[in-house]
């Protein structure tokens, strides 16, 4: 599990400041990559609660063979949950390039 604080993303909205769900996402990849792996193909992804500026999250993530399934829980709310299909980083076609 991974726990991160999220900052202000400007634009987003002012007045009602939502973190972007492409920034979560992005938290998703690079939990990913640490772990050695990289996304190939989203699958479902359901926003299920706001995502504010300051909130603290916890990031659920599990793999299995070529799949992710990941949660971001702020206390015991689910704010978003999904999967993905992902392949090693090894496997990668950037890595195959420079290998």
């Amino acid at each position: 599990m991974i726990v991160k604080r999220f900052t202000e993303y400007p634009g987003h909205f002012p007045g009602d400041p939502l973190v972007p769900g492409a920034a979560l996402l992005g938290w998703v990849e690079d939990a990913l990559e640490q772990e050695g792996w990289t996304l190939h193909t989203l699958g479902r992804i359901r926003f299920l609660a706001p995502v504010r500026p300051g909130d603290e999250l916890t990031l659920r993530l599990e793999v299995q063979d070529q799949k992710a399934v990941f949660s971001g829980i702020r206390g015991e709310e689910v704010a978003f949950r999904g999967s993905a299909a992902i392949r090693s980083l090894a496997d990668s076609p950037v890595n195959a390039q420079t290998a």
